[in-house]
């Protein structure tokens, strides 16, 4: 962390744990707490007209990305209900939790290499690695809490682009590499 960064406030070992409510406690990293916190505790705040920005550069870029659309946090607030941000605020990073991995050798991509959530509950054994397949794949599991997405944990993982466009140009790909195998 950063001075300036945002945090969650730390709680006392006999402070109960107050829901929803102690999640919108935040403190700014300062001299005197920055110890206390590491990467995993900052977060970044969903613009909002209830929330703090961090007070450093990250604050700034917000401060800049709000005015280019003649916005501020005060006019996020509407008296309209339904048009009104409160916003709200997210981890930066988040590790995620029992992770599992396994890596499956396999020559038919007909095969299930995975188990749906049905086969789960039929008792369907999980698929087998074949020795000497001609194709390997990274069976992965793991948790990731509310609010967090799989695909950047994955983007992280495998150090590759996850948008669309760039999968769809694999299966492209496949294809025309499967087209030159059967010719």
């Amino acid at each position: 962390p950063i001075l300036g960064d945002l945090v969650y406030k730390k709680k006392l070992e006999n402070e109960s744990e107050l829901g929803d409510q102690a999640l919108a406690d935040v403190e700014y990293i300062n001299d005197s707490n920055i110890a206390l916190y590491s990467i995993y505790d900052i977060v970044l705040p969903l613009p909002g007209f209830t929330v703090k920005y961090p007070k450093n550069k990250v604050g700034d870029e917000y401060t800049k990305a709000l005015a280019e659309d003649d916005l501020t946090s005060e006019k996020l607030l509407h008296r309209v209900k339904d048009f009104a941000l409160p916003g709200g605020y997210r981890y930066l990073i988040v590790k995620p939790k029992d992770l599992k991995w396994d890596l499956l050798s396999y020559d038919d991509v007909t095969i299930p290499l995975t188990q749906s959530d049905l086969d789960i509950m039929a008792g369907t054994q999980p698929p087998n690695s074949i020795e000497g397949g001609s194709k390997m794949a990274l069976n992965i599991e793991f948790t990731l809490p509310s609010s967090t997405y799989a695909t950047m944990t994955l983007r992280e993982i495998l150090k590759c682009d996850t948008s669309s466009h760039y999968q769809s140009s694999l299966n492209q790909f496949d294809s025309l590499c499967n087209d030159d195998e059967e010719q």
